[in-house]
């Protein structure tokens, strides 16, 4: 893919993960929830059993195979959240021309659910997309009325997984 990292569109973003849990599983399980690689190190100390004091963020991802594995989340969106962040490496830029085809940096996207929001620092463009609808992300529905409180409560929940705006450096959460 031309210039891979670039952006923050499923076709990137989006990776299949094969989890084997301790001592198998009686069938196998397709999960269409979305996840995030920050639920990978929760899990794992789920899993040993150090869940209390845990110093990780995310969400045990045992519950897939064992629901009594990890708690109801404190609010409903907490499992089915994914945040992305997109910031410069200019030694991965080296020509003017590539330069020239890159976005305006940072960038962060958050998925919640059949939704997925990007958004764009310095110009401040936003899009959003219903993956039901739209898998292929081709129709930004930002700009759609109808869409306002989706779209204020993507922006919010990105804020807070981020601790605030965008800055030029990434998330420490």
């Amino acid at each position: 893919m031309f210039l891979h990292g670039a952006s923050l569109y499923q076709t990137e973003r989006h990776v299949p993960l094969v989890i084997v849990p301790p001592g198998g599983s009686p069938s196998p399980r397709v999960v269409t929830q979305t996840v995030s690689l920050r639920d990978l190190a929760a899990t794992i100390v789920d899993v040993l059993g150090f869940k209390v004091d845990s110093p990780f963020p995310g969400n045990s991802l045992a519950r897939f195979w064992n629901p009594s594995a990890a708690p109801a989340p404190a609010h409903a969106t907490a499992f089915n959240q994914a945040l992305s962040e997109l910031f410069p490496d200019p030694d991965a830029i080296h020509s003017e021309s590539m330069q020239s085809l890159t976005p305006h940096w940072p960038m962060a996207a958050l998925t919640e659910g059949d939704w997925a929001y990007i958004r764009q620092e310095g110009d401040v463009r936003e899009e959003l997309f219903h993956l039901g609808a739209d898998a292929n992300e081709l129709h930004n529905l930002a700009g759609d009325p109808a869409n306002e409180p989706t779209l204020e409560r993507m922006r919010k929940a990105l804020d807070r997984l981020r601790g605030g705006g965008l800055t030029s450096q990434p998330s420490q959460r």
